[in-house]
């Protein structure tokens, strides 16, 4: 698939959800944030091995679409993301951004998502 389908399958399941007003589907805001994964784990007392990290990357999206995108893109079972970067820029006149974080999947919850997939369970 092109990164322009790509796109066009998060911008149509975000407008779906949207119409929906299912607004369940969505990471909540709160979770993403700029700090770092150290600062945040200490917060919590866990460490490393305690999750399993998984990169976010949104490029080229539309400004006024990026957080909501970036949203849709989270994994199931993460419970923050960190390092979040946002950049926007101009491109033949459309405003455009890209967007950059680290989900923090628990590792029980990656673990226990995994073995309904091996089960046939839809998780």
């Amino acid at each position: 698939m092109s990164i322009e389908g790509s796109f066009d399958k998060i911008r149509n399941k975000i407008r779906e959800n949207n119409r929906n007003n299912n607004k369940d589907n969505y990471f909540p805001l709160e979770k993403i944030l700029s700090v770092d994964k150290d600062s945040y784990l200490r917060s919590v007392e866990k460490t490393d091995r305690d999750y399993k990290f998984q990169g976010i990357t949104v490029e080229g999206e539309a400004a006024y679409l990026l957080t909501e995108t970036f949203r849709a893109e989270v994994p199931k079972n993460t419970e923050a993301v960190v390092n979040v970067l946002r950049f926007l820029y101009r491109d033949e006149g459309r405003q455009l951004g890209n967007m950059y974080g680290t989900a923090l999947i628990p590792k029980i919850a990656a673990r226990g998502h995994k073995q309904s997939k091996l089960n046939g369970e839809d998780a």
